[in-house]
């Protein structure tokens, strides 16, 4: 079968009551699978005529037995494919194409290739889908005969089909070549068993699994990787595709059936393995963790607008800019950018200076302060204190001051540059006049543009906001304030952190997951921690505690799912990884803390689970090699998504991990590389560093 793709994939089918779309579309009984031959593409992601049976296949038996337990790790990379035999099989497939030749002699060196590679030779089906920017995917499917018919038969099919002309077949690096080996016959599938989250047979796994969608004249193959290359991430958006795939009205269920496969990407001359649609990520090397980091914050730099603003939000797999979450706002004229996201990308700037040296990155810096600089309201507080606050959006966030008054204390500590200093010292003002006296932060002083009152203030309870406060406040105190300053900054800060360790847990219980998230609180009592006069047993027990629950809920490679799950985060085990940058910033924070406390069991712990933290991370890294499949590959290379099989990603995406990345590269340095996760290594062991950039 041939079919062109539009933005189609792979999920999950757990629903069982979605009205029409349940009861209609899916068949509710046990689906026998059907084997689907070649046929002409219609344009709409199907066969145009109806599949044939295949008697030379067992038909597949139905899942009426109680399911079995998984076997973990289910599935484990393929292999690397790049011997002489496999490079052939590229190069003739190639050429093959570009001539048009399906004729079985011009083959033959093509077939004596694929015998002699390391791909798959008693495969079900073979799958071929053809990438180029700005085009429209073409994929061709064959399940007809042996391993080498089935890839005879779809390069037939290809050469024959007028869509072919479209690719720039003779030019590697524009067009990507993707091969899929379907292991084994799709098994069918009961849609009111399946989930996205059993640890048994009914799981189905975004990625990983693929999906048949049959309705008797037409069946669309939706690979493993789809779910990558269309960013797809909920039971619903694939039901959505596999909806759209099909003719509406429809008079007869569509039947489905899952399936695994081997799938490898041209890379110019040579395959690239995937795994997920992602590259598999090769054993964490520092070289890699540093170029991932500068990558990041190179493409903050070089997206900035005139005006200071990052690029805040990009859909990869769309080329568009509209942000997800705020759909009515217009992209071109009242596109939704955050303060607080600013601040973070710039501190990522700063970071990248203090790791490369590069002045233009001050630069971009002070322009990215001037940006925020014009949305400062100046005023005076009940003490009669010059003060300002960021107001942006509507809002006066505590956050949003917070992390600037962070970013602007550490730009004047790196670059010696005072220009900001009365804006720091306005800041400051503020976010203490914010203390109230029981220690609570206002977590707004301004919301949808009216003054919040201490009586108000809990209906807007922020959980992160006090960190970003204290990050800043304790930047400054110990970049910048004078002793008098200290003296009156002291008993404040000192309030709030009675407050956020004793009584917050008491007032909103809810606010407290199992999976922490008060990275940034973290990271200001480390920092906290080099000002002998504000340490306290309660913060570093906090930043402990999270630090352990973190690692409680982390993938490791003892139970890992699946082999890409390692160093991701859940929330229950059996989630879908959660590759956290942001949490990782946390963790870090935790690390540091437990050199400084000289604590080595807490330190080899935190060291082992960031270690795979930072490799899970690269999987969401954009490099040349993974964006085959986007229409715009130069606005991607270089951003980090959100979710493994996610292609938008955000300012703070790109910041969090890429920070993560800049701070931990001084520990990774003093590494032994046979340590680090992929690399078959003992657990690493490391003290502290007092020099390094991180302990000033």
């Amino acid at each position: 079968m041939i079919r062109s793709t539009l933005p189609t994939v792979v999920i999950i089918f757990l629903l069982i009551g979605l009205g029409v779309f349940g009861r209609s579309l899916f068949n509710r009984q046990p689906i026998g699978s059907s084997s689907a031959q070649s046929a002409a593409d219609d344009g709409r992601g199907g066969s145009s005529q109806p599949p044939q049976p295949n008697s030379s296949r067992p038909t597949t038996p139905t899942m009426e037995q109680p399911v079995k337990p998984m076997t973990l790790p289910r599935q484990t990379y393929p292999p690397t494919t790049n011997s002489p035999a496999d490079v052939d099989f590229l190069r003739l497939l190639r050429q093959s194409l570009v001539r048009s030749d399906a004729e079985p002699a011009s083959l033959a060196s093509l077939k004596s290739a694929f015998h002699g590679s390391g791909f798959p030779q008693d495969a079900f089906g073979f799958v071929l889908e053809i990438y180029q920017p700005r085009r429209r995917s073409f994929k061709v499917v064959s399940t007809r005969a042996d391993a080498w018919g089935d890839i005879e038969n779809v390069i037939r099919h290809a050469t024959a089909h007028t869509r072919l002309a479209e690719f720039s077949l003779d030019d590697p690096i524009a067009t990507r070549i993707q091969i899929d080996f379907i292991l084994e016959q799709p098994q069918s599938v009961r849609v009111k068993e399946l989930s996205q989250t059993a640890l048994d047979a009914t799981r189905f796994e975004l990625g990983v699994d693929g999906l048949l969608a049959n309705d008797g004249t037409k069946s669309v193959y939706f690979l493993p990787g789809d779910a990558y290359v269309h960013s797809l991430l909920t039971i619903k958006q694939l039901l959505t595709l596999v909806e759209e795939s099909f003719p509406q009205p429809r008079e007869s269920v569509v039947k489905l059936s899952k399936f695994q496969t081997a799938s490898y990407i041209s890379t110019q001359d040579r395959w690239t393995s995937l795994f997920r649609g992602h590259p598999v990520q090769n054993a964490l090397d520092i070289a890699s963790v540093r170029q991932t980091a500068l990558n990041g914050s190179e493409y903050l730099q070089r997206t900035m607008q005139e005006d200071g603003r990052f690029l805040y939000y990009y859909d990869a797999a769309n080329d568009t800019f509209e942000d997800h979450q705020h759909l009515t706002r217009d992209v071109e004229t009242s596109a939704y950018y955050n303060d607080l996201r600013h601040s973070g990308g710039a501190l990522l700037l700063l970071l990248d200076y203090m790791e490369t040296g590069q002045a233009d990155r001050l630069e971009s810096v002070k322009q990215a302060h001037q940006y925020l600089l014009q949305h400062l309201v100046r005023y005076r507080t009940a003490d009669d204190q010059e003060a300002a606050y960021v107001y942006y959006n509507r809002k006066a966030k505590l956050g949003g001051s917070g992390i600037f008054l962070y970013v602007l204390s550490e730009y004047r500590r790196l670059s010696g540059d005072t220009t900001f200093a009365e804006c720091e010292q306005w800041l400051v003002n503020h976010l203490l006049a914010s203390i109230q006296p029981s220690g609570e932060f206002i977590y707004y002083h301004i919301h949808l543009d009216s003054l919040v009152t201490p009586e108000r203030n809990r209906e807007l309870f922020s959980f992160f906001y006090p960190g970003e406060a204290l990050c800043g406040l304790i930047a400054y105190y110990k970049n910048s304030a004078t002793p008098i300053e200290q003296q009156a900054m002291r008993p404040k800060i000192q309030a709030a952190l009675q407050f956020l360790f004793v009584e917050r847990p008491k007032l909103y219980p809810e606010h407290f997951a199992a999976l922490p998230s008060d990275s940034w609180l973290m990271i200001a009592i480390n920092d906290l921690w080099d000002v002998p006069e504000l340490q306290s047993d309660a913060a570093k027990e906090f930043v402990f505690q999270d630090a352990e629950k973190m690692v409680s809920h982390m993938y490791r490679a003892t139970d890992a799912l699946y082999p890409d799950y390692r160093g991701a985060f859940y929330y229950n085990y059996g989630d879908f990884p959660y590759a956290d940058g942001a949490r990782a910033e946390g963790l870090l924070a935790a690390y540091q803390l437990s050199l400084k406390c000289q604590d080595t069991d807490k330190s080899q712990r935190y060291l082992n689970a960031l270690l795979d933290l930072a490799w899970a991370t690269l999987h969401l890294s954009n490099t040349p090699e993974s964006v085959y499949s986007v229409p715009n590959p130069e606005l991607s290379i270089g951003g980090i998504r959100f979710k493994h099989t996610r292609q938008w990603f955000r300012v703070d995406t790109i910041q969090h991990v890429a920070g993560f990345y800049l701070k931990f590269l001084p520990y990774l340095r003093q590494l032994p590389s046979h340590t680090f996760p992929g690399s078959n290594g003992a657990e690493p062991t490391l003290k502290a560093n007092p020099n390094d950039a991180f302990s000033e």
